[in-house]
């Protein structure tokens, strides 16, 4: 069997965090996709609900429902949504206290609506 010491098991722990996506190079490098500001605006519109669908979020964009699915899921990866293992549908907003984490992005989101 093959053994590791510390030293090589800290070094892959490391590089694990080093490449975890971070939510805000995620949002940065997507934002100024038009359908992802879009997806963004009217997730925060929605954010009164406690959680939304897929198939909702790409009958609004007029995309398939696996890239909407995609989508939400990659927003739980870096910690904006969860999805709710009963369900497997229901992606629920996360929350630090009483604000919507999603919402940081509302603005960068406009802005990049507005350019179009």
């Amino acid at each position: 069997m093959f053994e590791m010491n510390e030293k090589e098991v800290s070094d892959i722990e490391n590089l694990l965090e080093k490449t975890r996506p971070q939510v805000e190079d995620y949002v940065e490098k997507r934002i100024h996709h038009k359908n992802f500001a879009r997806a963004i605006l009217w997730l925060c519109m929605r954010s009164n609900d406690d959680y939304v669908y897929a198939n909702e979020l790409a009958h609004l964009l007029g995309v398939s429902r696996s890239w909407a699915y995609e989508m939400l899921r990659n927003l739980c990866a870096i910690g904006l949504m969860v999805r709710k293992k009963s369900s497997g549908a229901e992606f629920w907003f996360m929350k630090d206290g009483d604000k919507v984490l999603i919402k940081r992005y509302l603005d960068k989101a406009k802005r990049t609506l507005d350019s179009y």
